[in-house]
């Protein structure tokens, strides 16, 4: 495996981990006091048991660095790098903030760690302060380690200045490449017997897990009467229902299970996919107003992670079972239908139905089919009462979700492959009732039209904000002059202008200030006083609409002339800010898999009650670059050594190029049951609306009841327990 560790004089010390996992190889790069052969530092010396450095970072960013070279450790005959943990264990004195391991290697690959746990506090955790190698920037992408060659050097970049003190450098690999994506498991051919068992339907907010036989749900529920499906909904809007299957306990599951609906009728007109432009492709909209997909269960985290009240976690019953969340369309290559179904467990079937605009009111019928081996063996009626009204083209609260970017090296596109995704995306998203924002890019104004496969909420609509930057402004943060700040926004509407001409363009200075700027508020609000006339300027000079922006609070940041947009935590302070034009943008919410999956819901309600006129979520697609999307459940680990479950996971890869055997083969995102409840939120939102036209008092009573009656576990503004909010 590494070749030459024996001629090194490596010290290799097989470590025989519990649980029966394989051996791993310990390479000991400094411990005990001793550099492995042929190691030099710079920026640091050995003193007694321990390796100090200088003060690092005085001049900011990595400068100067910590390095170890001369290292000559060959990777190239690991199969796979993330069989590759880096241990650096910390002893004392300073905690730098943030840190990046750079990995210097002989093929020259700019190649590093991010976030590496150097503020670790559990030392009974078998990985403190160790990071694997998936987390490395390029393992996407190049997975193997000739890609890497020979590991020639370490280098540790940390932000804050500090001096640290190191005890442990060792290398961890585990030998067995094949545990690191196992297997599903797969039917018995020999299944003959299997038994259908309970057929019953349930709204998209319940989530029941795959051991959960016998529910009570089944007897009825909000959309479920004990033997019909029972929906309504308005014009322009998605309405869902999952169908629940249950395969009997005993020796044999089901093989060869179908789900079908092929839609719905009034007598005389009809919510189907008779029209649909490519019945085959969930990606064209264009006459498509049903939507089948198949739940995956992925087995949760037998533990409480970060971001998530524990009480609620406990509560909401997901630790250690197996949890529905991804949602695949029937028509994937892999995880669709047709598929089986395990004895003694359940699987449930999500079903779309978007009622288009010119639809009819009134009662529509039709049914779900459950077929076994081809044969139809239970029928489901489902009933919808259209009202006569629509939901407006377009929202009265506008909301996203970012994504540092589209995961097209993952999936293994490039090209015109590459352009379609990024429209599949973006489509995607507004089809759900939201928008997506991906680094500094919105949606493209002209995405949204039958010409370009798209019918749908939204539909030729534009979203209304460009980012100039997201989360910090950047070097043009560090400009004096009125002119080069001119020069810098004139060139930023230039590019907005190709996109998304007319929009407001977002300069999103800073996040979090409160805690993350050097000199806390009062140095942030000199920063704005600084460059707000500036922004004034531009926008009177070329007609623009300049918006400054941070994730701050008004409480902390007053009445300054030059924000833009803020959070308000009192209604009193929401107040101010309408009368002011200040606008009310708020953020995150229960994101994990551990919340109840309602509670991706509720964050549309609360818009409502916070008056907002913006909501987003910090991340969509956030996970490590070998992350096992539908396989594993922890997707997010910290400086602190602490990890998420489900955390800023909203939406997952279509293909997979680096795990194949679990690639739906879709050139698209998945969504997934939290995604789908942040939808149905703002789709409630749109309700609560026409409610308050008609009797404000009372749409307020019943939003308040909802919001502040229920446990939002964390990260919504006013709550004690905030992820991700100042």
């Amino acid at each position: 495996m590494l070749r030459k560790l024996t001629a090194l004089g490596v010290f290799l010390t097989l470590w025989a981990p519990p649980h029966g996992r394989a051996a791993v190889d310990t390479i000991n790069i400094f411990r005990d006091g001793q550099l492995i052969t042929g190691a030099t530092l710079v920026n640091g010396v050995v003193s007694g048991d321990e390796i100090v450095s200088s003060r690092l970072a005085t001049e900011g960013w990595a400068n100067p660095r910590f390095e170890l070279q001369g290292l000559s450790i060959d990777l190239a005959g690991v199969a796979n790098i993330a069989q590759v943990k880096l241990r650096i264990i910390r002893s004392s004195g300073d905690a730098p903030n943030y840190t990046d391991i750079l990995l210097y290697n002989s093929n020259g690959v700019d190649w590093y760690l991010t976030n590496f746990p150097f503020k670790a506090y559990d030392r009974t955790d078998p990985f403190y302060m160790t990071k694997g190698f998936e987390h490395t920037n390029l393992y996407g992408e190049h997975s193997d380690g000739a890609h890497y060659g020979v590991l020639t050097g370490i280098g540790i970049n940390v932000g804050n200045p500090v001096v640290l003190h190191i005890t442990t450098i060792q290398l961890l690999v585990d030998r067995d490449a094949a545990a690191l994506y196992p297997d599903d498991p797969q039917p018995l051919d020999s299944w003959a017997n299997g038994r259908l068992g309970n057929v019953y339907a349930v709204s998209g907010s319940d989530r029941i897990f795959r051991d959960d036989l016998g529910n009570s749900l089944a007897k009825g529920n909000t959309v479920w009467n004990g033997e019909r499906v029972l929906l309504s909904g308005a014009r322009r809007e998605t309405v869902a229902f999952q169908l629940i299957l249950e395969c009997a306990p005993g020796a044999d599951g089901l093989i060869d299970v179908g789900v079908t609906f092929t839609g719905l009728t009034n007598g005389t007109s009809s919510i189907d996919n008779g029209a649909a432009q490519e019945p085959g492709n969930p990606y064209n909209y264009v006459g498509k107003h049903i939507q089948l997909y198949r739940g995956r269960y992925i087995r949760m985290h037998d533990a409480v992670g970060a971001f998530v009240d524990p009480g609620v976690a406990e509560a909401s019953g997901t630790l250690g079972r197996f949890t529905p969340e991804p949602l695949i369309p029937f028509e994937a290559e892999w995880g669709g239908a047709p598929f089986s179904v395990f004895p003694g467990t359940v699987q449930n079937a999500w079903i779309d139905i978007y009622v288009p605009a010119d639809a009819v009111a009134g009662s529509y019928r039709g049914q779900v089919d459950v077929e076994v081996g081809g044969e139809v063996v239970r029928t489901v009626p489902v009933q919808l009462e259209v009202h006569d009204f629509s939901l407006p083209t377009t929202p009265s609260v506008s909301s996203f979700m970012f994504a540092s970017q589209i995961p097209a090296a993952r999936m293994g596109v490039s090209g015109a492959e590459a352009v379609e995704l990024e429209r599949n995306w973006y489509q995607f998203f507004r089809r759900h009732h939201t928008d997506l924002v991906v680094d500094t890019t919105a949606p493209p104004y002209d995405l949204f039209t039958e010409s370009t496969g798209y019918q749908g909420p939204g539909e030729g609509t534009r979203f209304p904000y460009s980012f100039m930057t997201f989360y910090g402004a950047g070097a043009i943060a560090q400009a004096e002059g009125e002119s080069e700040w001119l020069a810098w926004l004139a060139q930023r509407k230039e590019e907005i202008d190709r996109d998304s001409p007319g929009s407001r363009m977002v300069f999103y200075l800073w996040d979090e200030p409160s805690h993350a700027f050097a000199g806390g508020i009062p140095a942030f609000l000199d920063l704005v006083n600084r460059i707000g006339p500036f922004f004034q300027s531009f926008a009177a000079q070329h007609g623009a609409e300049t918006l400054l922006y941070a994730t701050t609070w008004r409480h902390d940041v007053g009445d300054n002339p030059y924000l833009g947009a803020y959070g308000g935590r009192t209604a009193e302070d929401r107040q101010a800010m309408v009368e002011q034009g200040v606008e009310i943008w708020h953020y995150n919410g229960p994101q994990t898999y551990q919340d109840f999956v309602s509670g991706s819901r509720i964050q549309g309600w609360r818009a409502y009650t916070d008056r907002a006129d913006l909501w987003w979520m910090w991340e969509a697609t956030a996970a490590p670059s070998g992350f096992d999307y539908l396989y594993d459940s922890v997707n997010f680990t910290n400086q602190y050594g602490e990890f998420s479950v489900g955390c800023g996971l909203f939406a997952f890869p279509g293909s997979d190029r680096l795990i194949p055997k679990r690639s739906a083969g879709l050139n698209g995102p998945l969504g997934g049951m939290r995604l789908f409840n942040w939808r149905q939120g703002f789709i409630d939102h749109e309700y609560l609306m026409l409610a308050r036209e008609r009797d404000p008092a009372a749409a307020d009573r019943i939003a308040n009841s909802v919001v502040f009656g229920t446990s939002l576990s964390s990260g919504l503004p006013g709550e004690e327990r905030s992820a991700g909010y100042p």
